[in-house]
């Protein structure tokens, strides 16, 4: 089956929460299987998701900083984890300005501030 944007991205608005389950991998790799890809053999912490995204078809976006980035649906946002944490943040961005990962995010990509002040980032594209 062919990867599809829509199916994914209208698995995750469906399954979000309002705030984080400590989840995010989880839910974006559920999100990624409803789209039809093959979920087998994935990572387990966020932050390395970046080699499974691109096995799968996704290319990475070699960007300098967050203003050189114009986000369409479908993208991954891949975060490594900040000083003291282990598992980094992945989310996707499902258009209308909003970033989604296992809950609707109000710090856009960033997830929250521990990531953000790092300004470390990568995106990947279907």
């Amino acid at each position: 089956m062919k990867y599809s944007i829509d199916r994914a991205v209208a698995y995750l608005i469906k399954h979000a929460q309002l705030s984080s389950q400590h989840a995010c991998a989880k839910s974006v790799r559920k999100a990624l299987s409803a789209g039809g890809i093959d979920i087998r053999d994935h990572p387990v912490p966020a932050k390395d998701y970046g080699p499974f995204l691109i096995k799968a078809g996704f290319r990475h976006l070699n960007l300098e900083t967050e203003a050189d980035y114009k986000p369409i649906k479908g993208d991954i946002v891949v975060l490594p984890s900040y000083p003291g944490g282990i598992y980094g943040h992945i989310a996707m961005y499902v258009g209308g300005a909003k970033w989604v990962s296992d809950y609707f995010q109000d710090e856009g990509m960033w997830a929250d501030r521990r990531y953000k002040s790092q300004g470390l980032f990568d995106i990947y594209r279907p």
